[in-house]
């Protein structure tokens, strides 16, 4: 499997234009529109949307649903096994957490498949919290 880069990173926000766990392959314009406009819909300046070519790449889509302030949601790597195009996701929480819900997505960019993609969340917290 290879790790997303940091350069793959399309958007990140925890501001709740997507408030609900959500785990997708976007892989057409259209839906990409109408996702942005989701995505942003809470910030009152948001973000030209990115330009994708769904020729050749798709996105990924990881929201976490409601967290707490301090929280992360990150694709950490992507790969074909057999017929499953995989996503690996980890959900960090914070060692100290502040009572601010929020709700952190990430969205990558990634080489386009025909195949299933199944995404496999891992949730942890850093060794080092007391």
């Amino acid at each position: 499997f290879s790790p997303v880069a940091p350069e793959a990173i399309v958007y990140q926000d925890d501001a709740g234009g997507l408030q609900d766990s959500t785990y997708i392959a976007v892989t057409r314009a259209l839906d990409w529109e109408q996702l942005w406009q989701r995505v942003t819909s809470t910030n009152p300046n948001p973000p030209q949307i990115p330009s994708v070519d769904f020729n050749r790449e798709m996105l990924l889509v990881a929201a976490a649903g409601r967290m707490k302030a301090g929280d992360r949601i990150h694709v950490d790597s992507v790969g074909v096994q057999k017929y499953v195009f995989h996503a690996f996701v980890t959900i960090t929480t914070a060692c100290t957490q502040l009572d601010i819900d929020v709700f952190t997505l990430e969205i990558v960019r990634v080489p386009k498949t025909s195949r299933r993609v199944q995404f496999q969340v891992n949730r942890t917290r850093p060794e080092n919290c007391p």
